[in-house]
């Protein structure tokens, strides 16, 4: 009996051998890790293998056109939930939307952002970009700015900015350039102080895209106090702008109200955009940008980001001050950054500490950061005109930090302050930064700029476009501020908190501000890379990061050098005070002896005369 069931099976041996390797996990080799975990263009890990090949898979099945694919990764990251990197961020953001009533977390929705703007392959992109955004020879298109004013008008520096957003590359030029042939291998162009019949006939001349800002008069009568864009209204402050004529045909995108009349703000007619108002003005600066979406043909998904940064957090805040505003965020699951300034350097010894000797505040970042907060280094008192001294202090901070086991994954500081770093001698590298470029009367920072710009080595740099409120009456105009930003399908509302306000104004701002539908940015959930020449830390954007001394000989020196400097400046600080006072006692008794002497000479004269 035997004999026949091995008889009988035996030619079955090999298939069933095949179907038992075949439904076999196989656990991942070391070639499988590597492959998963290999460094990108920029140098950081990709991530997101597993989850793009899911995309692919159920892009295919769906039958979804290419330009649509990065949309398609999209649905399957929200649908396919199966822990990929790249998956892990949109999962958690969904948990804080359910929880929160319609908040999400940014991270997963920066990995969308980043599918639809840089195409980098990372973090779960894909690197799908919509077939109109694409420049003539399928690479990244190519924007030229012409102007007609002997310099460049400053809406030419406003609009190099806000093309940041984009997948472009953009350049400035005077409009004499079209004689040498500069625009044949422009694929857009923005015109300032254009003629409106000139403007339409390059339009057509080229057959590209054509921006043209007319000039607006200088007479200074406003046209309107309203603006009127889709199907919504915004309140402006009075603007000045140009009567733009249109034919039969042509598209008015937005309008211009003084209450009674209306006219055309920004026309199109086929390939050109006409624009009657200046980039100087912040609101018109806003709604150009929103337009700049369509102009360029790039889809980004709708939706406007929030980003809170806790401000002038140094070794001097109440650690409990600070563990309340973390409880504060915490309750509506509002993932937020610290601006840290780890040395407080001042002349005063009273002024000046070191968080090296503050363990309550250590203790107090560490709290911070499990309820969701993310360190970033506040640069806000480095001195821009000295950008040697400036990365030397910055090195001394990351030091300094990283004495307590706090790595910053970001800087925060004023516009262009991070370039001056990275080409400092000593150099200080982040990919991304949280910056800002004005200040208010009452000395808070805010920018201009309504959404996050795309940095070379795949770094963002985010806006504190709102700002921070200073006492309890700003709060009402950082809110209407935040609401005129809505005008930008993607803005970025970026809101401070300052760490050295009541405790009242930050939770009558936050309360306020956590009603709005936001996708709350969490900074851990988007890569991010510092570099200094002792240090390296690198986020992959799935909430983990690594960190490599790489001279730790530097590392000790630095923080030697911080606390010689420290004792350095207290010696100088009493001894300059004691010369001080020995100076001023030595007047003193001059002065007295000048007095006694001149006492004693008016005595003899007196008794001189007694005499005779």
């Amino acid at each position: 009996m035997r004999a026949d069931v091995a008889r009988f099976l035996k030619p079955l041996f090999p298939a069933v051998l095949v179907v038992a390797v075949c439904c076999t996990p196989i656990a991942p080799g070391p070639a499988d890790a590597a492959e998963r975990t290999a460094p990108g263009e920029d140098g950081l890990p990709e991530t997101g293998t597993g989850a793009r090949a899911e995309a692919e898979g159920a892009r295919t099945v769906a039958g979804k056109h290419a330009e649509n694919g990065a949309r398609a990764e999209v649905d399957v990251a929200q649908t396919v939930g199966d822990g990929h990197a790249g998956t892990g961020a949109r999962a958690k953001a969904e948990d804080a939307r359910t929880a929160a009533g319609g908040h999400a977390e940014y991270g997963a929705r920066a990995e969308v952002d980043v599918a639809q703007t840089v195409g980098d392959g990372h973090a779960g992109s894909g690197g799908a970009t919509p077939a109109e955004s694409l420049g003539r020879d399928g690479l990244t298109p190519d924007v030229l700015i012409l102007y007609h004013s002997p310099e460049p008008p400053p809406g030419a520096a406003i609009m190099e900015s806000l093309l940041t957003h984009f997948r472009v590359t953009a350049r400035t030029a005077h409009a004499s350039a079209l004689d040498d042939g500069a625009a044949n291998d422009a694929d857009f162009i923005i015109h300032f102080g254009a003629d409106p019949e000139a403007a339409a006939a390059l339009a057509r001349a080229r057959n590209v895209p054509h921006m043209a800002f007319l000039p607006v008069p200088d007479d200074g009568t406003p046209a309107g106090i309203l603006i009127r864009y889709r199907n919504a209204e915004y309140p402006a402050a009075a603007v000045s702008a140009a009567r733009i004529g249109i034919g039969t045909g042509a598209e008015t995108i937005a309008r211009l109200s003084d209450g009674r009349d209306e006219r055309p703000l920004i026309a199109r007619d086929g390939n050109l955009w006409l624009v009657g108002a200046d980039l100087t003005h912040e609101l018109i600066r806003w709604l150009v940008a929103d337009v700049l979406h369509d102009f360029l043909g790039e889809w980004h998904p709708e939706g406007a980001y929030g980003l809170i940064v806790i401000e002038n957090v140094s070794p001097l805040t109440d650690p409990d001050h600070l563990r309340r505003l973390a409880d504060l965020l915490g309750g509506h699951r509002i993932p937020f950054a610290v601006a840290v300034e780890p040395v407080r350097r001042s002349q005063a010894p009273s002024e000046r500490a070191s968080i090296a000797g503050s363990p309550d505040l250590a203790d107090a970042l560490r709290y911070m950061a499990e309820a969701g907060g993310t360190l970033v280094l506040d640069g806000s008192r480095i001195d821009p005109e000295d950008p040697e001294e400036s990365a030397r202090r910055t090195a001394r901070d990351i030091a300094a930090l990283q004495e307590i086991g706090g790595h910053p994954a970001a800087l925060y500081a004023a516009d262009g302050m991070a370039e001056s770093l990275a080409a400092a001698d000593e150099r200080v590298f982040f990919s991304n930064v949280i910056a800002y470029s004005a200040f208010r009367t009452d000395g808070t920072r805010h920018s201009g700029v309504p959404y996050a710009l795309l940095r070379g080595a795949g770094g963002r740099a985010f806006p504190e476009s709102v700002g921070a409120a200073g006492g309890d009456a700003a709060v009402s105009s950082l809110l209407a501020r935040a609401g005129a930003l809505r005008i930008v399908r993607d803005a970025l509302i970026g809101v401070g908190l300052d760490a050295s306000q009541p405790y009242e104004t930050a939770a009558g701002l936050v309360g306020q501000i956590a009603r709005e539908p936001l996708y709350w940015t969490d900074l851990r959930y988007i890569a991010w890379r510092v570099e200094t020449g002792f240090l390296r830390l690198s986020g992959r954007g799935d909430g983990t990061m690594d960190a490599v001394i790489t001279d730790r000989g530097r590392l000790e020196e630095l923080r030697k050098r911080e606390r010689q400097t420290i004792r350095f400046e207290s010696v100088t600080y009493y001894s300059s005070w004691t010369l001080v006072l020995v100076v001023a006692a030595f007047i003193a008794l001059f002065m007295l002896f000048i007095v006694i002497a001149q006492m004693r000479r008016n005595r003899r004269l007196f008794m001189e005369r007694e005499l005779e």
